[in-house]
């Protein structure tokens, strides 16, 4: 705490500084001691200076009845005198709005003084505008704030001219503004998994006020995570695996993927195989009798997925455990931190099960293995083998990743093509007009068929002659009468339903007889 004169900025010492003593409550708030009351933003707070550098901390409403009330100036804890004057030390008064003023650290003395030089620093060209002197560590961590939002900024530049590329690319045999809509990249909820879902708009500027008013459910545009579940749900069911080849310096290691179970992992794997991105990369951990873990990328470069820098979730099934040599693996600092790097077991790992998400196993290049494995390491203590173990490339031989996200675009062609088919098929009713194939089967039904101007459809009983030639030679003995349109009329009514009336009721005898028939 600091006295007032001190805030104001006159010099100060060790000794001005008064440590106050504050109780809590059960529910660890502070509160007075004495009424047992917590403080709140609206109490006022005292605290009695025992002249020893110490201060208990009280509601201003206890020491007024207790002491200022009964004119008793001894201390309620400790019993010392004090004096009402020079020791008691207001803290809080929500009704002084000038003490509170004073209490505002940005009013101090020494916060002016630094803002002033701050704002002379900055606008001289300086520095930070501080003279602050900060620890080894505080000023590593600004440094590295400093950089990152250099490389953010760096980043949000390069996107906006790659995106300002794409349009204009997209727009460039064409006068039209850039339109998002217009990008084969928007896809709907509809089209990736068959729900419908709005964009809410319309819903939203029924109920709220600030919303722009919309008038139409617009569909709503899938997210990456939905477009991508299914294009793993189309991987499930090509029931394709995958296979790719690791050439390395001490051999070939053929390697099949369980795409049809963990579609996720291995289209992570391939995708990063397919851009060389384990190209150059070498193996940094060898355990004997364990594994082999690889994957890290090169040149330090930084550890991604193919999605990015986000980690992705694990994917664990029961028919994929580390129970036999040549198990392949994702290597994670924990759940849901795959990225990258992958290791391939020596023997069978069962404590690994359901920790690390098992994508492939070796078909081919033991050998190879073998010759991994017998490379010794710089220590027992050290898993980095003494000779490098380096992956030259990664031949992927069959991708079905690819594929199924081929498979998945043409589904996709295809539902929009039907959706765009029902919707000009709802215009043309609501317009009155129809196709060839439905004016058939319109016709074959008797509801409605084309006039003899061929021009708005004849609905109801009066149709044309010639639609009912056969129908008219059928019935015989029907009559009907032709008009000089060449409309005809049928005249016959339609048969009435037959009447049913009720039968004569029958006299039963009612009675319990002789129980006879119970």
């Amino acid at each position: 705490n600091q006295k007032p004169a001190r805030a104001r900025g006159l010099p100060a010492t060790s000794r001005d500084v008064i440590r106050l003593t504050m109780e809590k409550d059960a529910a660890g708030r502070w509160s007075c001691p004495v009424l047992n009351k917590p403080f709140g933003d609206y109490s006022k707070i005292v605290a009695v200076d025992l002249r020893d550098g110490t201060a208990n901390v009280y509601s201003y409403e206890a020491v007024e009845e207790l002491n200022l009330k009964a004119k008793n100036y001894e201390d309620l804890i400790s019993g010392k005198a004090f004096d009402r004057r020079k020791d008691l030390i207001v803290l809080q008064d929500p009704k002084d709005e000038v003490f509170e003023k004073l209490r505002d650290i940005n009013n101090f003395a020494y916060v002016k003084r630094m803002r002033e030089e701050g704002e002379t620093t900055t606008a001289g060209g300086g520095g930070s505008g501080s003279n602050v002197k900060m620890s080894v560590t505080a000023t590593r961590v600004m440094d590295q704030l400093k950089e990152s939002k250099k490389k953010r900024a760096l980043e949000e530049k390069e996107d906006a001219k790659k995106k300002k590329k794409r349009a204009k690319e997209r727009n460039e045999d064409t006068d039209d503004p850039p339109n998002d809509d217009d990008d084969d990249t928007f896809i709907t909820t509809e089209e990736v998994n068959g729900t419908k879902m709005t964009t809410g708009r319309c819903s939203g500027s029924l109920t709220c006020s600030t919303m722009g008013i919309s008038h139409g459910n617009d569909s709503r545009r899938a997210t990456s995570e939905e477009i991508l579940s299914a294009r793993f749900l189309a991987m499930k069911k090509l029931k394709k695996k995958g296979y790719v080849r690791l050439v390395t310096n001490k051999g070939d290691i053929d390697v099949e993927l369980h795409c049809d179970i963990v579609p996720r992992t291995t289209t992570n794997f391939l995708g990063l195989a397919s851009q060389g991105f384990y190209d150059g990369s070498v193996f940094h951990r060898s355990i004997k009798n364990f594994m082999i873990q690889g994957g890290k990328p090169a040149k330090k470069r930084e550890e991604r997925s193919v999605w990015g820098s986000a980690p992705f979730a694990d994917e664990f099934d029961d028919r994929l455990k580390h129970d036999d040599r040549g198990v392949v693996s994702m290597a994670n600092a924990g759940p849901g931190t795959n990225k990258c790097q992958f290791f391939i077991t020596f023997k069978s790992c069962a404590h690994l099960d359901r920790k690390h998400s098992v994508f492939g196993k070796v078909i081919n290049g033991f050998d190879a293995l073998k010759a991994m494995e017998e490379v010794p390491t710089l220590s027992l203590q050290d898993d980095v083998p003494v000779r490098k173990i380096k992956i030259k490339s990664i031949q992927v031989l069959v991708n079905p990743a690819a594929e199924a996200e081929e498979s998945e675009k043409e589904r996709i062609r295809q539902v929009r093509k039907e959706n765009e088919r029902l919707r000009l098929e709802r215009k043309a009713l609501a317009l009155g007009r129809s196709n060839a194939t439905n004016h058939q089967s319109m016709l074959d039904s008797g509801d409605i068929v084309e006039s003899k101007e061929g021009s708005m459809p004849a609905v109801g009983k009066y149709l044309p002659k010639n639609a009912l030639h056969n129908l008219i030679q059928d019935s015989g003995g029907s009559k009907n009468r032709a008009d000089n349109s060449g409309q005809t009329t049928i005249l016959n009514p339609v048969p009435a339903a037959p009447i049913l009336r009720p039968s004569a009721p029958q006299n039963r005898k009612m009675g319990f007889g002789d129980f006879s028939s119970w």
